[in-house]
């Protein structure tokens, strides 16, 4: 059984034992949602999403230094802003921290946020999640595994700035995906079944780029915009997966990175 650390990194803010900031389960690293909160409790960066959204990104890089790796370990990523009007600024802080292999990536638009002990504060702009894999730590237990960084022909781009499929041995990371075709063009403005038809064309192109299939996706979450459009979106996905479908999470959120997208779903899946 691979060995569990619970770390709390002396250069991170304290989380008065609510939550730990790493927990690493052999290679693999989780790290809990970083913000611009500072050792001293102010908000680093006020109210500029830029500055608050580098300093998120430099506590992810620090978070990944505690357990021995480096923010290129970093896989997986989710990143939760209060402001749509902020995509682009945190899309800056990002790339400048991400390097030629950047990971997956989920942005979705929230009402707020919450700092520990304290609740929902609006001051902080952003927050993001992540896992990491330790390559170093996974030589180390005689567990290596390939690392690849897919960016599947018939999705749509991205500029490099993050990666659609991240391949670790057999799991495979699917960056959440909207209803955008290989020509980056919206699918299905206004129409729930459409974007659902357009969001499942990427994700068979997605998985199948590692050889594998629908059922092979194993976790979903699903992020929809406006309670008025779940029912809509639930049926037009009922039935996608065959008679295997996956664990999923649905969440009703306040938009996504762009006004006209009203679903968007990140998976896990397992291909050997």
């Amino acid at each position: 059984m691979p060995e569990i650390e619970r770390v709390q990194p002396a250069a991170l803010p304290s989380t008065g034992g609510g939550f730990t900031h790493v927990v690493r389960i052999g290679p693999w690293v989780f790290i809990s949602g970083q913000t611009a909160g500072g050792m001293d409790g102010a908000i680093v960066g006020g109210d500029d999403a830029l500055a608050q959204g580098r300093h998120v990104f430099r506590r992810l890089g620090l978070a990944m230094e505690s357990v021995g790796g480096t923010f290129a370990d970093i896989v997986k990523t989710t990143t939760f802003i209060t402001d749509a009007g902020d995509f682009e600024k945190v899309r800056q802080a990002r790339a400048e921290a991400i390097n030629s292999t950047p990971p997956t990536s989920a942005s979705i638009t929230i009402s707020h946020l919450a700092r520990p002990g304290i609740g929902p504060v609006r001051e902080l702009l952003l927050e993001v999640e992540a896992v990491g894999y330790l390559r170093t730590r996974a030589v180390e237990e005689d567990t290596v595994a390939e690392v690849q960084h897919l960016q599947p022909e018939g999705m749509s781009p991205n500029g490099n700035r993050y990666t659609h499929v991240v391949k670790v041995g057999p799991w495979v990371h699917i960056a959440g995906q909207t209803a955008t075709d290989e020509s980056g063009n919206v699918v299905g403005v206004g129409d729930p079944a459409a974007q659902v038809d357009q969001v499942f064309k990427n994700l068979t192109v997605a998985i199948e780029s590692v050889g594998g299939k629908l059922t092979d996706i194993f976790k979903t979450t699903v992020y929809v915009v406006g309670e008025q459009n779940s029912e809509p979106i639930r049926i037009a996905r009922a039935g996608r997966f065959g008679d295997k479908p996956p664990a999923s999470t649905l969440l009703i959120i306040a938009g996504l990175a762009r006004p006209e997208f009203m679903l968007e779903i990140e998976a896990t899946g397992y291909v050997e």
